[in-house]
């Protein structure tokens, strides 16, 4: 069988091969790509089937569907061997009003926002465990832990924990 032939399976349905249904796609204005007509084909707007040639599996595409295909207008760009450029299928107007809702949109989230009450930032705890106080005042924890015990600093037993208070790291006494 040569690589053009088209098969027909009845009077009113042909089948051709990719190479056919790319030239056929192209006089619609879609291109003239194989993966153009594998795409068309995945989307449901052409029909294809698969069918053993010369002991082979190949794809075949439906005329009949390719034919029904929608033309696609393009225009060309100034210039020679300019690119071929599909048209909008959007109006200017339409464009303009899609882009003003999404702006008056964002804005009015901005707005939102900044007129809602600031959350207070979270203080951080009075008091703090052994390792924090570590951590803050560059003391061993068995020093803070010694001072803590003989109350030369204010701590709290929380769950059996020590928790020394914050502003006492500063004013602890330390000795060499």
């Amino acid at each position: 069988m040569a690589k053009n032939d088209t098969i027909t399976t009845t009077p009113a349905e042909v089948w051709v091969l990719k190479e056919d249904a790319c030239k056929l796609i192209e006089a619609k204005g879609y291109g003239s790509s194989p993966r153009q007509v594998e795409r068309l084909a995945a989307r449901g707007l052409i029909a294809a089937k698969r069918q053993s040639i010369d002991g082979r599996s190949r794809p075949l595409y439906s005329e009949e569907s390719i034919a029904k295909l929608p033309e696609r207008s393009s225009v060309q760009l100034d210039g020679p061997g300019a690119a071929v450029a599909t048209k909008p299928s959007l109006t200017n107007s339409d464009a303009l009003a899609g882009l003003s809702s999404l702006l008056s949109l964002s804005y009015g989230r901005r707005m939102l926002l900044k007129a809602a009450p600031d959350q207070p930032e979270e203080a951080p705890p009075i008091y703090i465990g052994l390792m924090e106080a570590a951590r803050l005042s560059g003391v061993a924890r068995a020093r803070i832990k010694e001072q803590a015990e003989s109350r030369l600093i204010r701590a709290i037993r929380q769950q059996g924990r020590i928790r020394v208070h914050r502003d006492d790291l500063n004013a602890m006494q330390l000795f060499l």
